[in-house]
């Protein structure tokens, strides 16, 4: 069975359930209370930095423990063996 399809959808979903926060403050800016406006650019750029320092911590933690495999599969004898 291809799961393809629905890991990218997880990928879609997770991805706007992290932009939901920043478009909650943007539209309450433009359509209730324009001085969010000025809050939602600084909170913009402290939730991005935040979603990717833990992205980058996840992603480093899965690496240390697939390293040697990862070796195996791009090294030079495995170009050899394909």
């Amino acid at each position: 069975m291809n799961y393809f399809p629905l890991i990218m959808l997880g990928v879609l979903l997770v991805s706007q359930l992290l932009v939901a926060p920043i478009a909650a403050l943007i539209l309450i800016g433009l359509y209730a209370w324009r001085p969010m406006l000025a809050v939602a650019a600084p909170f913009s750029i402290g939730w991005g930095a935040t979603v990717y320092v833990v992205g980058r911590r996840i992603a480093a933690r899965w690496l240390r423990r697939h390293e040697a495999e990862l070796l195996a599969a791009l090294g030079p004898r495995a170009e050899s063996e394909r």
